[in-house]
């Protein structure tokens, strides 16, 4: 199994996911403004990549992460820390153009360590992490501050305009912070951390044309996830006369899915989804791999 974990989104602080987070030491840091990715090794030492909610590969990749991933060297980096720490998951940023175009030249096309996971799903602070990955020359997000006195009105006053990470001369602050409390667990508990975004990153980001907004999503996941439903799924294999798991019946069973997904649900999602741009290439590769999914394969 290459044991998938999707990450947790954040949280804004009238959430209460995160109600009672400032209670104990908080760690600030910048948020960056490109695509959420992961990085693991299986138990058979094989690297695996992730965006947020799947498991991607060169051939299926989430704007090219996968491949860089693979384009590093074996005995030095990420992979050599995933052949030494062989239990730990690396989620971070894969800083690739989104809202916010005012990063540094070289800031671009890397990966960013945030959250270190452990396979049984704790957490590393900081302070365990940042040590370990400085040694393997990875990557991180530092610290903004620590602070066991932390206050919305210090975000909004402090911490939101000095944030100019990674951000070239003059085009900060960036997209804007997040709190972590290591000993926090909320209500309902889960491990949370709170968001607060910038009011000139929210500005450029609601000016963007709703196209490009919506183009940053996983439009075609998100169009199988909709249309690809388990009773389509159990209907059009029930149509299967003497279904079995050979290669006919399951490539018959993704054709007729996919079929379904064109003819009868897409042009509904579409106008839903506000007309946006599909790459119906990905589109079908993402209905196989739920027919896959379906199947336990």
């Amino acid at each position: 199994m290459s044991e998938f974990r999707k990450y947790q989104s954040l949280a804004k602080l009238n959430n209460k996911e995160v109600e009672g987070i400032f209670t104990g030491i908080c760690h600030v840091f910048p948020k960056l403004d490109g695509t959420n990715a992961s990085v693991w090794a299986d138990k058979k030492g094989i690297i695996h990549c992730g965006s947020r909610n799947k498991e991607i590969t060169p051939q299926d990749d989430n704007r090219g992460f996968a491949a860089y991933i693979k384009s590093q060297p074996e005995t030095t980096g990420i992979k050599a820390l995933l052949e030494d720490y062989p239990m730990l998951t690396l989620v971070g940023e894969w800083l690739v153009p989104h809202v916010f175009k005012g990063y540094k030249k070289d800031a671009w096309n890397n990966f960013y360590v945030f959250d270190v996971i452990t396979r049984d799903g704790l957490y590393l602070t900081y302070e365990e992490y940042s040590s370990l990955l400085k040694d393997y020359a990875i990557l991180y997000i530092p610290f903004l501050r620590i602070t066991e006195d932390l206050k919305e009105a210090d975000i909004q006053q402090v911490d939101l305009k000095t944030n100019n990470y990674l951000c070239q001369e003059g085009m900060g602050p960036g997209e804007g912070v997040v709190i972590k409390n290591y000993k926090f667990i909320n209500q309902f508990g889960r491990v949370t951390w709170a968001k607060v975004l910038s009011d000139e990153f929210l500005n450029k980001k609601n000016a963007l044309p709703k196209r490009e907004t919506i183009r940053n999503m996983d439009i075609e996941e998100k169009i199988v996830e909709l249309g690809v439903t388990l009773s389509l799924l159990d209907k059009e294999k029930a149509k299967i006369e003497k279904f079995d798991e050979d290669a006919k019946n399951i490539a018959k069973l993704m054709g007729t899915v996919y079929y379904c997904l064109l003819t009868e649900e897409l042009p509904s999602i579409i106008f839903k989804l506000k007309l946006p741009e599909v790459d119906f290439n990905v589109l079908k590769k993402t209905s196989d791999q739920k027919v896959r999914k379906y199947l336990g394969l």
